[in-house]
Formats: C-alpha cells, structure tokens, sequence
C-alpha cells in the first residue's frame, strides 16, 4: 500500500488491526501514526490504552503481552513498536506469533527500516500485516504539500515563495516544515507568505539563492548570474552543493526539452522532469536558450566544475565563474 492509499483509508475510517510503516520520509511516518492514533483511541484515555515501545529497549514478550491484554476505560488499545529491526531473533518470533492470531481489540503498528522478508521472521509481517512505505516526495508533488499542510491553518503562500524554498531547503517535509514554522513565526499575523518571508528564514539576500542563480544561467544573463554566485559564497554556501543544484537544473531542461520535441502532452512532460506543472513554462523558456548539442555540452562544463572543486587547487569562486562564462556562453 502506498501512503496515499493509507491516508485515504483512514480518512475512510478503514483501520486495520497491524500495520508495518517504512520509507524515507520519517515525517509522513509520524503523520500516519499519529492519524492511527487518532482514529484508534479516545485522548482522553491515552494514558491507559496507548502504550509506545522501542526495538532497542524491550522485550518482545514484553510488547505481545501488552498487545494481548484489553483495554482499561476503552474499546480500543494502541500499541505503537519504533525501531522494530532492532528486536532480537527471539523476540521478532514472539512477534509473529502475535501477529498470526491478533487482539480484535489493539492496533499494532510497527516502524523500521526496509525489511528483508526472505529471513524467517519477517515473512510473517509482510504476510499479516498492512505494509505501506513512505517514500520521499517528487519534486512536482511539494508545492501542493506545502500548499495542503498550510491550508490547514488557513496560511497562503505564492508560488515563487514555494520555489525559493524547495530550492534552499530540498525535499525533506521534516526540514520544510521546520522552515515553514519560522517563517508562521515571522508574520506578525499576516496569512499570506512571499518571496521575501522565505528569504529572511533561509538566510540569503533577496535576488541570492540557488534558484534565482539556475535562472540567471538557463536565460543566459551572465552579468547577473555572476554576481548572485559571488554573493552565494561570501553567505557561506557550498559551491560543490551549487553545482550539484545546476546538474539537477540542467537535467530537468534536458527532460523538458526532449518532452517537448517529442510532442509530450504536459501531463506526461511533468511527470518526467519531475516539476510542478506551475513551474513547467519558466523550464519550457529555458530550455528554448540551448540546442540539444549545447544542453549534453553543458553537462560536461557541469561535471568538469565538480571534479575540479573537489580535487583541484583552483579557487572555489574561479572555478564557478568559469563554470558560468561557459554555461551561458553555451
């Protein structure tokens, strides 16, 4: 099951009795295990029928004894097991005992890392248990994220205010949000975020960030892109992690263009560069600047930077100005 498809059954009020939540993002993961909790108890009883254990410190007689036992001033009981890989062999059978003949009456939910289910012992969880893995987000998905995560508190932000900080902050909803709540911090009431509410957390210049720069360069304004990477280093940016955004950037203007050229319908185009269809035109814009010969060209400019960054005496601010000369000169 995805993780889509777990939130639409809780929101369907479809719980089940077991469930194994593994992936990359942590951050879904707490979100799903607290709708579990939502959806499984009364808060009011939590004290006395939710019980929350950890792989590392107990035993697994232990957790199937709690798991087994009724609930006290509830229906239902919650037993929550963090770091489930980290149980000893035994205690991984006693764990499947239990989940071969559950309480009707407990929601058991385990969280780990990806488990090999060729062993033994965790073939049964693949085999009883709901299993849904939280895979990091695409590009093209975080800005509805972020747009459905605010909505909530009745927040708005601009576009180009989401692209700022997707761009400076990446694909982590942890770290997203984290930035999302000092910018709430910084409104002073207002329910409206911009461009410039991002740049003051993220703490870049306005006009002085990773995705202004990949502009400059995909339009080809040197003058411009030259002074926003100068200004870059001297606030303590990693020019390797520059360069490392510029690959992504000229990745995407690749997929965009050969999408284009083959006619793609923009459905398809967003889905294979991995953008938000709110910010395919400025790429379409960009990759109309370079012929197919200069964008793989482009590429060799890229990964030359890389190399000489990470091995070469040359100064980190010459080898980026070098890197930008010949990306717009392209």
């Amino acid at each position: 099951m995805t993780y889509v498809e777990f939130f639409q059954s809780i929101k369907a009020d479809k719980l089940a009795q077991t469930y194994y939540f593994w992936g990359e993002e942590d951050f879904l993961i707490k979100q799903a295990i607290e709708k579990v909790i939502e959806k499984a108890i009364d808060p009011d009883t939590a004290d006395f029928s939710l019980d929350i254990f950890y792989g590392s410190e107990t035993a697994g007689s232990k957790i199937v004894e709690i798991a087994s036992s009724f609930p006290m001033l509830s229906d239902r009981r919650c037993v929550i097991v963090k770091e489930l890989h980290r149980l000893k062999a035994q205690d991984m059978k006693a764990i499947g005992q239990y989940l071969k003949k559950p309480s009707k009456s407990t929601c058991f939910v385990m969280t780990a890392p990806k488990l090999n289910f060729k062993l033994s012992q965790n073939k049964i969880i693949k085999e009883k248990a709901v299993c849904v893995e939280f895979k990091a987000l695409y590009d093209n998905h975080i800005l509805p994220w972020i747009k459905r995560h605010l909505k909530k508190d009745g927040i708005q932000i601009s576009d180009e205010a989401i692209r700022i900080l997707h761009e400076n902050t990446g694909n982590s909803l942890r770290e997203l949000t984290n930035e999302l709540e000092k910018v709430i911090l910084n409104l002073n009431g207002r329910k409206t975020i911009e461009t410039d509410d991002v740049r003051n957390v993220v703490g870049l210049s306005r006009g002085y960030s990773i995705f202004e720069l990949s502009n400059a360069i995909g339009l080809k304004r040197l003058n411009r892109a030259l002074k926003i990477s100068k200004r870059m280093l001297e606030l303590g940016e990693s020019p390797i992690a520059i360069v490392t955004m510029l690959i992504r950037h000229f990745s995407i203007l690749i997929k965009v263009k050969h999408g284009r050229q083959s006619n793609w319908p923009q459905s398809q185009l967003t889905k294979t560069a991995g953008v938000s269809p709110y910010f395919l035109k400025d790429y379409i814009s960009q990759s109309n600047n370079f012929n197919n010969e200069q964008l793989q060209q482009s590429f060799h400019f890229l990964l030359d930077a890389d190399v000489n960054l990470k091995t070469s005496y040359q100064s980190a601010s010459m080898t980026l100005e070098l890197l930008i000369y010949r990306l717009t000169k392209a």
